[in-house]
């Protein structure tokens, strides 16, 4: 069974209810606005699924009779540093990225916090259990990332990078909200 439609045609006083058939035989627009009950607000007539089907897709335009067809396919010249760039991203050479970002991101900011040699007073400082969960996550998206990569699947592993990507720059942003909060409590300790 079909819902009942009421429209705004001409002017702001809404019109119905009627029925999907009915609206078909009055010829309205897709820009004419439409609600039935269930919905929130009042929607354009074409954005409808029960009501597209009354507007018929306008056609694509008709190509010109001299449009010339290329016979052959065209060839472009790759710059050599183009050609380079190319060769350089083989899936070889992409798979570690992540992880190397990661571990370089992890161990400027632990240097940055902590001095160039961790000891047991880093493991002592709740900045670092702040800090541990933006680091676990990071790591554990960029072995997913080579993983997904290895496996071939690479659209997959593009999105996981870009978020991984994400979660190396949460890391810093979050070292660095933080870090005023650790030299005011580190002088107080």
């Amino acid at each position: 069974m079909s819902n009942l439609y009421w429209i705004i045609n001409k002017g702001d006083k809404p019109e119905g209810p009627y029925s999907v058939e009915q609206l078909a035989t009055m010829g309205i627009e897709p820009a004419t606005k439409a609600w039935c009950r269930g919905m929130e607000q009042w929607q354009d007539a074409s954005t409808i699924d029960e009501l597209s089907t009354l507007f018929p897709p306008t056609p694509l335009p008709e190509l010109p009779e001299d449009l010339p067809i290329a016979e052959e396919s065209v060839e472009h010249e790759v710059s050599p540093v183009a050609k380079e760039a190319e060769e350089e991203t083989t899936p070889e050479s992409c798979r570690h990225t992540h992880i190397i970002a990661t571990i370089v991101t992890t161990a400027i900011i632990i240097a940055l916090f902590f001095g160039t040699e961790p000891s047991v007073e880093m493991l002592l400082s709740p900045l670092f259990y702040l800090l541990f969960p933006f680091f676990f996550i990071a790591f554990r998206s960029s072995f997913k990332t080579r993983s997904l990569w290895r496996r071939g699947e690479y659209e997959r592993s593009i999105k996981q990078g870009e978020r991984t990507v994400v979660y190396n720059c949460l890391s810093v942003v979050m070292s660095l909200v933080i870090y005023p909060f650790y030299v005011v409590a580190m002088m107080f300790l």
